[in-house]
């Protein structure tokens, strides 16, 4: 009878015969009671369950030991910040400082660090000191005819001003001598040609450390990508003199040249134009013309009132000469008369209705011209390329107040738009372009 119980048991709770016989003990003989027992204890006797709280008090043990562990603190580490944004000469010192401490640069942008080619030589990046010979660390001829070839090709040290734009601006007027600056790109071998027989000319050298400081800069790097950001460039080489008081480019060409054809170019600048005008060179900017009243701010108004007050307080002076000078001032008058009557306001032949009505939808084919007026307003147009220059004077004669039948002249980069009006705005050179309006 108990044999069938143990078999009852096992074929209901899936466990041992041992077990069974347990739980039968337990429960007196009773398969129910036993079969309850057994699962609502999990199948654990009390044996087994005393051994199973033994264990769970030693974990709990173990758990409250590990709570009273405390684990060492983070050691403290300290680097070197370095602004992400810093201007190139403080980049310059940053990366002389983080290299003497073996931390590399985080300036150093692709360029520089993939700078391993012949003509990838930076005009910032001077080698050391040339020992006059061509010996070289290793004598294979794949290595020695590089170091011949790089150094044949490697810019004018020696002539170099290694400065950003505005310290060398600073330079040069403190030295009254103009800036010569040539924009290169690295991949361009005319670019690199000029290294090589250009500027290490001893002619042109003569005349650069005599009148001028020489600045080469790459399309690609810091300083040249800040100098295009002031002066439009079309093509590399890029050759420009630039007045360091004002900042003007009075000169630019993108072409190479021979030593001869330079040094003829630098001359007939250097008989124009001259730091000193009193010894009857004329300043290459040439006179200021006269700032509209309208355009005037409230401060210049106010000096040129009190400059007009201080000149009729003088004006008892002047009347003991006018009789003497009366003759002389009539006939200026009339000869600026004159001067008005040959030239008459050929802003009234442009007819607005030419304009055609709808703007060209944005694509290749097409430009964005924005004409700026004195008192600070602007407007913005987009042109065909393929459209004559008369068609942006149309534009700034329909949206300028005051222009109609008023004479106004429309100005880009110092030079009078006029005399291109037939041409199209790409033969113009004036895409993209930020034109100025001033009223005569």
């Amino acid at each position: 009878m108990e044999s069938d119980l143990i078999a009852q048991f096992c074929a209901i709770t899936n466990s041992s015969a041992e077990k069974a016989q347990e739980f039968l003990m337990v429960a007196d003989g009773d398969l129910s009671t036993a079969v309850t027992l057994f699962f609502e204890s999990g199948g654990v006797t009390g044996t087994e369950a005393s051994d199973v709280s033994a264990g769970a008090s030693s974990s709990a043990a173990s758990t409250n030991a590990d709570a009273d562990y405390v684990r060492a603190p983070i050691a403290p580490t300290r680097e070197v910040l370095v602004d992400p944004v810093s201007d190139f000469s403080s980049n310059i010192l940053n990366e002389a400082m983080l290299g003497a401490r073996g931390i590399a640069s985080p300036r150093m942008n692709r360029r520089q660090r993939r700078r391993v080619g012949i003509f990838d030589q930076s005009p910032f990046a001077r080698p050391p000191s040339d020992t006059g010979t061509d010996e070289t660390d290793d004598d294979s001829p794949t290595t020695s005819r590089a170091s011949r070839l790089a150094k044949l090709f490697r810019p004018p040290y020696d002539i170099i001003t290694a400065l950003p734009l505005e310290s060398a601006r600073a330079l040069a007027a403190d030295k009254q001598k103009w800036l010569l600056v040539n924009l290169q790109t690295s991949s361009s071998f005319e670019c690199q040609v000029l290294n090589r027989d250009l500027w290490k000319n001893d002619s042109v050298k003569a005349v650069i450390r005599a009148h001028f400081i020489f600045l080469q800069y790459l399309d690609d790097e810091e300083p040249g990508l800040e100098f295009k950001r002031y002066y439009p460039v079309e093509s590399t080489p890029h050759i420009a003199i630039l007045d360091p008081r004002t900042g003007e480019r009075l000169k630019a060409w993108n072409k190479g040249f021979t030593p001869a054809e330079l040094v003829v170019a630098l001359n007939d600048f250097l008989e124009q134009c001259s730091f000193d005008e009193s010894n009857g060179h004329k300043n290459p900017l040439g006179p200021k013309a006269k700032k509209p009243v309208e355009a005037m701010s409230e401060e210049e108004q106010l000096h040129k009132a009190i400059a007009a007050s201080l000149g009729a307080s003088a004006g008892s002076e002047d009347a003991v000469m006018k009789d003497n000078n009366e003759d002389e001032i009539e006939g200026d008058e009339e000869e600026e008369e004159d001067v008005v009557e040959q030239v008459p306001n050929t802003v009234n032949s442009i007819n607005v209705s030419d304009l055609p009505t709808d703007e060209p939808a944005a694509g290749p084919a097409t430009t964005r011209i924005q004409v700026r007026m004195a008192n600070g307003s602007r407007f913005i147009r987009r042109f065909l390329k393929a459209d004559p220059v008369r068609y942006v004077y149309a534009f700034a004669k329909q949206m300028a107040p005051g222009s109609e039948g008023k004479p106004f002249t429309l100005t880009f980069q110092r030079k009078n738009l006029w005399d291109l009006r037939d041409k199209n705005i790409e033969e113009a050179g004036i895409g993209n372009a930020a034109l100025q309006l001033e009223f005569e």
